[in-house]
């Protein structure tokens, strides 16, 4: 399978011209014969929670999320996009939707983990664990951002039969080792491929890493970006590990661990 990662500079709460570049890498993924191309978090929107929770209602999410079903169709290929979820502003998340190369949705997953008190101030967290579903003969699983900073998320969808991870983020600069270093080992412990997509320059005044990277299901950063604004693209498969951890895994001790004082 191909993988297409597009890292981008959104413009906070310009929607035609977020949605322009979004059309622009979709372009570029499909020329590459990507199967799927995953986006940054909320990068339709740009990147700012307090102003979205004012000014972006619940009819510009119908719209942008139509619009990128839309772009997945007109270009023939599977998409992976972020935007707050749909419903009263009061009550919605952040969601990554995957939706197949006829625009038709797979599987929606909200976020679990938000990040900082503007996220927290704007979203509510998700309650569900990763989606995870089938697609062109693997297993696809979405997360956002500062999900997989925590083993446990990762971990639920590798146990929900997923072969590979999709990961919009937002990360700022100073972060790179999530890229790095964290992303990688997510990877590793779960024989996962990783595909994690960023935000790049200064967006509403938050500076970001970059650095996006897909990483194979051993831990090896297979294409990794630099701070600017691209596409890259890397061929991944869904392969049995040399240690497959999963099958060693003990819940009930873990579990027994819990009780134990402390």
């Amino acid at each position: 399978m191909r993988l297409a990662v597009f890292q981008g500079q959104a413009i906070a709460l310009d929607f035609p011209h977020n949605l322009a570049l979004l059309e622009a890498a979709a372009i570029e993924a499909a020329e590459g014969r990507a199967d799927i191309l995953i986006t940054p978090e909320l990068f339709a929107v740009g990147y700012a929670p307090d102003a979205i929770a004012r000014e972006v209602t619940a009819d510009d999410v119908d719209v942008i999320e139509r619009s990128l079903c839309d772009m997945a169709r007109r270009h023939r290929i599977a998409l992976v996009f972020s935007t707050p979820g749909r419903g009263d502003a009061t009550l919605r998340g952040i969601t990554s939707t995957f939706v197949d190369s006829e625009g038709v949705r797979l599987g929606t997953y909200t976020k679990s983990h938000l990040f900082g008190e503007h996220e927290a101030a704007a979203f509510q967290p998700g309650l569900l664990p990763p989606t995870v579903v089938s697609f062109a003969g693997v297993r696809v699983g979405l997360a956002i951002c500062f999900d997989v900073e925590f083993p446990e998320v990762a971990r639920a969808a590798a146990v929900r039969g997923a072969d590979i991870l999709l990961v919009p983020t937002a990360v700022g600069e100073g972060f790179e080792s999530v890229s790095l270093v964290l992303v990688p080992a997510r990877a590793l412990e779960n024989s996962m491929v990783i595909a994690y997509a960023n935000h790049a320059g200064v967006e509403n005044g938050f500076a970001f890493s970059g650095t996006s990277v897909i990483v194979d299901s051993d831990g090896t950063i297979v294409a990794q970006a630099g701070k600017a604004p691209s596409v890259m693209f890397a061929d991944v498969e869904a392969r049995r590990p040399e240690v497959d951890y999963l099958t060693e895994l003990k819940p009930e001790l873990y579990a027994s661990w819990s009780a134990l004082p402390r």
